[in-house]
């Protein structure tokens, strides 16, 4: 039992002898189920907020740590892109290999396929 509800019930158990004293047993007799069932509850409820409190901590450090990890990755993210944006040809490498005249780029492909280099096909040739 929780210390606050245990000193609530040593008070109301004080209160109900004074008043029994003073006045009859008869005046507390169905007072006394009534507050008993009040403090289990209070008792109850105490527990219940506790381990709701427990919960909600695990649940506040897992959300920084998920909200961590988010900023890690997209921080990661975004360094991909990046290097994905510098790894792609510049406008004016892409003009320089455009205007580059046709026989010059048929030099530098190699066959497609192994056989044609077996069959001695000649690729820079225009038949």
């Amino acid at each position: 039992m929780w210390e606050r509800v245990s000193g609530l019930a040593n008070s109301i158990y004080r209160e109900f002898e004074r008043l029994i004293r003073c006045y009859d047993e008869e005046v507390v007799k169905e007072l006394m189920p009534l507050v008993v069932t009040v403090l289990e509850n209070l008792d109850s409820v105490l527990t219940d907020n506790q381990e709701h409190e427990v919960e909600l901590e695990l649940l506040r450090e897992d959300n920084e740590q998920l909200l961590t990890q988010y900023e890690r990755e997209k921080a990661l993210r975004k360094q991909a892109e990046e290097k994905h944006v510098f790894a792609k040809p510049s406008e004016s490498q892409r003009f320089l290999l455009l205007s580059k005249p046709l026989s010059d780029l048929t030099l530098e492909l190699t066959p497609i396929h192994p056989l044609l280099l077996v069959a001695g096909v000649d690729m820079s040739e225009d038949e």
